[in-house]
């Protein structure tokens, strides 16, 4: 009973983030705090709050701050997989990350090829990388995009819940 209870507050908040960063392209901070108390009371009322939990919240922060760092991703995104980390502790957590990105880079394709712009980020990926490799250095990853060729990435991390949650 506990463990459908924590899914289904996961499965809504990170439905209503989904919903926001697709309507408004951000997630807003109020929204995530407000979430982060439930999430802490429910930990500690279900008694699962441990190491894990720790350690699920603080892993999304450490392998995506190089990342947010250099504009890659957005910190919306980050504090969503923290929350959703705290909710499951580590191993979900992992997988949750993985799932999404694979279920983002390829709703990215079809995005890029349906807007005619594959060729062009391709491109963009291609002398990003080679910019780092010949400099030996980390350079802002940066473009300009209409509105609607970009992801709303908060969608691609629910669809990465309902998938493990459902699915795997």
């Amino acid at each position: 009973m506990k463990i459908w209870i924590g899914t289904s507050l996961i499965i809504c908040i990170t439905g209503a983030a989904a919903i926001m960063d697709f309507r408004y392209r951000k997630v807003w901070n109020n929204y995530l705090l407000g979430a982060f108390i439930i999430g802490l009371i429910y930990v500690g009322m279900s008694n699962q709050f441990s190491k894990l939990s720790i350690i699920g919240f603080i892993l999304p922060f450490l392998i995506h701050f190089l990342p947010f760092k250099y504009r890659m991703v957005s910190a919306g995104d980050i504090k969503i997989f923290m929350l959703i980390g705290l909710f499951t502790g580590t191993e979900f957590i992992i997988e949750c990350m993985l799932v999404t990105y694979l279920i983002g880079g390829l709703v990215s394709v079809v995005t890029m090829i349906h807007h005619r712009i594959f060729i062009e980020r391709m491109r963009r990926i291609k002398n990003f990388t080679l910019e780092c490799l010949l400099t030996r250095s980390l350079s802002e990853y940066s473009f300009s995009s209409p509105v609607e060729s970009t992801l709303p990435f908060a969608l691609m991390i629910h669809l990465a819940i309902l998938t493990q949650v459902f699915i795997i």
